[in-house]
């Protein structure tokens, strides 16, 4: 990793906007962005301030060969926010897949028992509340662990237990919500063909935007990864930027049809859906490659 890039990824883990570092060393922000951009490099003076604002060794900033090593800290933070991003996804997953169970359900739901132990039977709509029961306790509970571990510096010491805690409490949920409705509707089995489809379909919905460059910092797993935007962080940045975008509407109209067409077997074509996509994000890749490798 070059001095650039070590700058920039040290400024950013510190939590460091290019303003905050350059009224630190009275200097200009251009000058805090025309190192991180490559294009000069501060004095010896200045390097020495900058390891005692980021926390970092000389060596780790200046040389090429030396990797930075993230503290306890850091690594805790980065598993908590990866930990809260699953938390916040999960239920969103869950009512796409759990909503597509209730479009191929009968069209009557069991509302309550009556004292005589017999079902009250009213329309499948009802469902819904669970939806809203989902989205509401699994996003609060969610959102409410992550503001704990950062109300004070003890709790920051927990941030990934907490986080944990969310992340199971959600999966929790979504499984006692589906037992609870396996009482109150009949699924009609002869569409359950079609469920895998919907739950590959939700999870480019969902995880599509994790490949934008603002969440993926060159994620092993996710986003678009060629020799050129391994190689050249603007062109990382806008390819995969496109791609979230390409894939996410590619999956919502596949999920939309395969709801409305959920009595037909046409998984196949809500793949064709996908595969269609790809190809404008290999024709744009292309086309940045070409203006930005010169």
């Amino acid at each position: 990793m070059k001095f650039n890039e070590k700058l920039k990824y040290l400024r950013e883990s510190k939590g460091y906007t290019q303003d905050e570092i350059a009224n630190k060393l009275n200097i200009a922000r251009q000058s805090v962005s025309k190192w991180e951009q490559g294009i000069n490099e501060p004095d010896f003076e200045t390097v020495k301030k900058l390891c005692q604002i980021l926390d970092c060794s000389i060596g780790e900033l200046i040389d090429d060969d030396q990797d930075i090593k993230p503290s306890k800290v850091e690594k805790d933070e980065r598993k908590a926010k990866w930990l809260f991003r699953i938390s916040l996804m999960l239920p969103v997953l869950f009512i796409l897949i759990y909503l597509a169970l209730i479009v191929m359900a009968s069209d009557e739901a069991i509302i309550h028992w009556n004292i005589n132990g017999k079902p009250i039977y009213g329309s499948k709509c009802i469902l819904l509340i669970n939806i809203a029961i989902m989205l509401i306790v699994g996003l609060g509970i969610t959102i409410l662990m992550r503001w704990l571990s950062n109300t004070t510096e003890q709790r920051r010491t927990y941030k990934v237990g907490l986080q944990t805690i969310a992340l199971i409490i959600n999966i929790l949920l979504f499984f006692t919500l589906i037992l609870i409705t396996a009482f109150q509707i009949r699924i009609v089995t002869r569409y359950l063909f079609h469920l895998p489809t919907i739950i590959v379909l939700s999870l480019i919905i969902v995880l599509s935007p994790f490949s934008h460059p603002k969440f993926n910092k060159r994620n092993p797993f996710i986003g678009f990864r060629s020799n050129f935007t391994l190689s050249n962080e603007i062109g990382w940045n806008k390819v995969n930027a496109f791609t979230s975008i390409a894939l996410f509407v590619a999956g919502v109209i596949g999920y939309n049809l395969s709801l409305i067409l959920f009595q037909y077997d046409w998984s196949i074509l809500f793949f064709l859906i996908i595969v269609i996509a790809l190809f404008p994000i290999f024709i744009y890749h292309q086309v940045i490659k070409k203006k930005y490798s010169k």
